[in-house]
C-alpha cells in the first residue's frame, strides 16, 4: 500500500531567517533542512550555510551538489542535459519492454493457434478413421 511506504511532511520555511540567529549545534535536523531548502541559493547565507553542511553530512551531499549545479550556465545546462538524457533513456527502456511484452503475446498467440489447429487435424483424422472403421466393418457384416 502506497500510503505505507510514503510520508508526507511540511514545514513552514517562512521561519528559516528566525533558526538563522541560533549557533548550529543548537539546530535539530528539521531546522538545519529549513535553512537549506529556505536560503540555500541566498549568496547573503552561504557562510553560514557551508557551516551547516559542514555538521550535517546528508545537508553537506545537498550542498556540494547546489553548488555544482548553480557554478554557472554551462554547469547547469550540463546537469539538465545529463538528466534529461537519462529519463529519455529510461523512457526507451520502458517503451522498448512493452514493444517486446506486446511482440511475444503476438508470437504466442500464432504459435498457440498454430499448435491448435495441428491438433484438430490430427483428432479430426483419428474421428475420421474411427467412423471408416465402423462403417466398414458394418457394410461388412451387411455384405458378409
Amino acid at each position: 500500500m502506497l500510503c505505507d511506504a510514503v510520508t508526507s511532511v511540511f514545514i513552514d520555511l517562512t521561519q528559516a531567517r528566525e533558526i538563522m540567529k541560533k549557533p548550529v549545534d543548537e539546530m535539530s535536523d528539521i531546522e538545519c533542512w529549513i535553512i537549506f531548502f529556505a536560503l540555500g541559493n541566498d549568496p547573503k547565507c552561504r557562510e553560514s550555510i557551508a557551516g551547516i553542511a559542514k555538521a550535517k553530512e546528508g545537508i553537506a551531499v545537498a550542498y556540494d551538489t547546489l553548488l555544482s549545479i548553480s557554478a554557472s550556465a554551462d554547469e547547469r545546462a550540463r546537469y539538465l542535459s545529463r538528466r534529461m538524457w537519462l529519463q529519455d533513456q529510461e523512457h526507451v527502456r520502458v517503451v522498448m519492454r512493452e514493444e517486446g511484452l506486446e511482440e511475444g503475446r503476438k508470437e504466442g498467440r500464432k504459435e498457440g493457434r498454430k499448435e491448435g489447429r495441428k491438433e484438430g487435424l490430427e483428432e479430426g483424422r483419428k474421428e475420421g478413421l474411427e467412423e471408416g472403421r465402423k462403417e466398414g466393418l458394418e457394410e461388412g457384416r451387411k455384405e458378409g
